[in-house]
């Protein structure tokens, strides 16, 4: 007899599983087709792009590794595919990929335009004093 296992609440078979793999490939491609530009960007100071999935299905417990893999093993093509394409006029550019685990989702690709913004991109205390002195 089967029995169904609880440890994570739910019952329900994960479907669809090659359409949405597909789905996120196709749409990380098109966002990371070229560079970003800063125009764009300016008062950021960065570009990001966030995992293009849904926050429910990559992060549960039936969603299997090898699907995880290849999400993770697709952003650092596409960030690798970034840094190819970058001309003499955007070597300075920084890009970096950050994986986030065990929640996959908050992982994202980054591109720093300045290596003055890569100082205050980790550092939360200046972000925080620079945001609230310009309120005030």
């Amino acid at each position: 007899m089967h029995r169904w296992k609880f440890d994570n609440g739910l019952k329900k078979k994960n479907r669809g599983i090659k359409r949405k793999c597909r789905t996120f490939i196709n749409s990380i491609t098109e966002y990371t087709i070229s560079l970003p530009s800063p125009d764009d960007n300016s008062y950021l100071g960065y570009w990001h792009l966030h995992m293009p999935f849904n926050e429910s299905f990559i992060d549960s417990k039936n969603t299997s590794n090898s699907v995880r893999k290849l999400c993770m093993q697709t952003m650092i093509n596409r960030m690798q595919h970034l840094m190819d394409i970058r001309t003499e006029l955007e070597k300075d550019y920084r890009i970096y990929i950050l994986i986030s685990l065990p929640r996959l989702f908050d992982s994202q690709i980054v591109v720093l335009f300045d290596k003055e913004d890569l100082n205050g991109f980790f550092d939360r205390e200046y972000r925080r004093t620079t945001l609230d002195s310009s309120t005030t």
